[in-house]
């Protein structure tokens, strides 16, 4: 399965408006089904963007291992939506609530229980963010309930 960027990080930025607009800066469509990794991108033309997405293009298949969803925030839009007086609204309270830099492109990881876990510039170390997450009590419980399964699953 090839990561597209624009398939599911669009549905799930639906979500996020939906999120936002209702219960005012909170994550909790997301909240304990999915981590989520926000790109906020300073300028639509930076090419640093396009690098990070296609780094994690890369390693799709660790993303989705470890339920992080990828929402990738621009000043007044959100990935694939096109700029309008709502989006504006709904991303600049994205801006406030996480304070990226004004200046270059950052990531911001957000927890299953909704809180900040992690924010860095941009990275080229994927297995950094993994590590981050699989020492999480709820990833390695994750961990522990895959690996029970799959000896279940081979005695049979």
């Amino acid at each position: 399965m090839i990561f597209k960027p624009s398939t599911y990080i669009l549905i799930f930025s639906f979500f996020l408006i939906t999120i936002f607009m209702s219960e005012g800066q909170t994550f909790s469509a997301f909240k304990w089904e999915n981590r989520v990794l926000l790109v906020f991108v300073p300028e639509v033309d930076d090419t640093s963007y396009s690098k990070q997405i296609a780094y994690l293009q890369k390693h799709e298949i660790g993303l989705q291992e470890r339920k992080i969803k990828v929402i990738t925030v621009f000043r007044d839009s959100l990935l694939g939506y096109q700029p309008s007086d709502q989006m504006q609204v709904v991303c600049t309270k994205i801006w406030e609530r996480f304070m990226p830099s004004q200046a270059q492109l950052q990531t911001v990881l957000i927890g299953l229980d909704g809180s900040e876990k992690w924010r860095t510039y941009f990275f080229n170390d994927i297995e950094l963010l993994f590590d981050r997450i699989d020492a999480m009590p709820m990833r390695r419980s994750e961990i522990r309930r895959s690996r029970s399964g799959s000896k279940v699953n081979n005695k049979t």
